[in-house]
């Protein structure tokens, strides 16, 4: 049986907490798991915090209760930005965690991201991807 997953939007200037050192360390994790090449930057809840705290930056934890805390096992942001011509954005970092690759996570991810830009008046999201990244 599928684990029950939830979504967490840390809301610019309403939701700038600091993670917990657990929600920190899977976030790394999933970062870790990103890459490609290996070499990602260690991130820590001062910079989490100051990430989420940006005004155009809107990210998406998608977590899953594990022992006596949730897990963070999936994550993605959009950022928005206006032109003369609409709002426009990009969705980055999308990670599911390699233990729950499969079952549809990213794509609820993904699909929460781009409500989440639309509601916000945007008219165009760009994503890209490595086409070495496996699903």
């Amino acid at each position: 049986m599928a684990e029950e997953l939830s979504l967490t939007w840390l809301r610019p200037t309403y939701d700038c907490k600091t993670l917990s050192s657990g929600e920190v360390e899977d976030v790394n994790i999933l970062m870790g798991q990103l890459s490609l090449e290996g070499s990602v930057r260690h991130i820590t809840s001062e910079d989490f915090e100051r990430m989420a705290c940006q005004p155009n930056v809107h990210i998406l934890l998608m977590r899953t209760p594990h022992e006596n805390r949730s897990r963070v096992i999936g994550m993605g942001s959009v950022i928005l930005f206006e032109t003369p011509m609409h709002v426009a954005g990009f969705i980055e970092d999308v990670a599911i965690h390699s233990d729950f690759r499969g079952q549809g996570s990213g794509e609820q991810l993904v699909s929460h991201l781009l409500a989440l830009a639309h509601d916000r008046g945007c008219s165009y999201v760009e994503l890209t991807t490595n086409p070495m990244r496996l699903a």
